[in-house]
């Protein structure tokens, strides 16, 4: 094997190993930006659709009065 084409091997090699870790960086970035992001669907999921429980259970539990778009009355009855 010549030099030239050590070299160019070499510069192959090199290139390959940067491309990996740069897929393997981008993956793990990926990665925990899409966990965050489906904790953060889930969460507001879950807010979202147990809204009216929520707002009963914070209303007995500090005596909080509902929103007024809520209630009629506007409080915890």
């Amino acid at each position: 094997m010549s030099h030239d084409s050590a070299a160019k091997l070499s510069k192959k090699l090199s290139a390959i190993n940067i491309v990996e870790e740069l897929f393997e960086e981008g993956s793990t970035m990926l990665s925990k930006f899409y966990s965050y992001n489906l904790l953060l669907k889930n969460l507001f999921s879950f807010l979202f659709t147990n809204y009216k429980i929520l707002m009963t259970v914070s209303c007995i539990l500090f005596s909080l009065s509902e929103p007024p778009f809520l209630s009629p009355q506007g409080s915890c009855n």
